[in-house]
C-alpha cells in the first residue's frame, strides 16, 4: 500500500488508540476510523489526510484545526465537519495535552463521484468543487455541533448492531448515511 494511502504509520504513537474500523481507502475508497490517544505536544494531524479526498470528522473530545489557506475549521469538543485534500494541503493539527476522541470518514474522490453528482440540488459548493474535477483546491467546511442523532451514529459505527458476517454491507451503508447528513444542505424552493 503507498504511504500516500496509508495513515497506518501516522498513528503508531496511539497504539491502541487508532483503530480503522471498517473499510479500506485504496480497494472500497472509504475507511471509517476511530482515534482515542493522548499526546504531550500538538501533532501534526494532516500528515494523515489522504490525496484527493474528503474527510469527516465526528470530535466528541479534544480540539483540532484543520487549515485551508486562510480558512480554518475548528473542531471543539462535541463538534464535527469536513475538509478536502487537495492543492495546496491541508494543514492540520491535534492540540497537545488533552485527551482526543474521534471518528473519522475518509471517502475518495472516485467513491464520491461514484455516488454523487456535482449539479445536485443542494450539494454543499465545496464539494462540487472535488467532484467537477475543476478545481481541487484544499477546503473546509463549516464547524457543525454534534447533535444527539450524530452521536447515535457515532456509538453505533463504534459498535455496530449486526452480525460480523453483515458489518461490510452495514458499513457501506453508514458511509452514505454519514456522508449525506453533512454534505447537503436545504434545497432552494422550486
Amino acid at each position: 500500500l503507498p504511504a500516500a494511502l496509508t495513515e497506518a504509520p501516522q498513528w503508531r504513537f496511539a497504539g491502541n488508540g487508532w483503530r480503522q474500523l471498517c473499510g479500506s481507502f485504496r480497494d472500497l475508497g472509504y475507511s471509517i476510523e476511530w482515534h482515542d490517544f493522548a499526546t504531550e505536544s500538538d501533532f501534526d494531524w494532516a500528515k494523515s489526510f489522504h490525496p484527493d479526498s474528503a474527510e469527516i470528522c465526528l470530535n466528541l473530545v479534544g480540539q483540532g484545526r484543520v487549515e485551508a489557506g486562510n480558512t480554518a475549521l475548528d473542531l471543539k469538543p462535541a463538534t464535527s465537519g469536513f475538509y478536502l485534500q487537495g492543492r495546496p494541503r491541508l494543514g492540520g493539527v491535534r492540540a497537545g495535552g488533552p485527551r482526543h476522541q474521534f471518528i473519522t470518514v475518509e471517502l475518495s474522490r472516485t467513491f464520491l463521484a461514484s455516488h454523487f453528482s456535482p449539479g445536485e440540488a443542494g450539494l454543499h459548493p465545496k464539494l462540487r468543487g472535488l467532484l467537477s474535477g475543476k478545481r481541487r483546491a484544499a477546503a473546509v467546511s463549516e464547524p457543525v455541533r454534534l447533535g444527539s442523532e450524530h452521536r447515535q451514529l457515532l456509538m453505533g459505527l463504534r459498535h455496530p448492531p449486526v452480525f460480523a458476517a453483515a458489518q461490510r454491507l452495514w458499513y457501506r451503508a453508514k458511509v452514505l448515511e454519514v456522508a449525506s447528513a453533512f454534505f447537503y444542505g436545504p434545497s432552494p424552493a422550486a
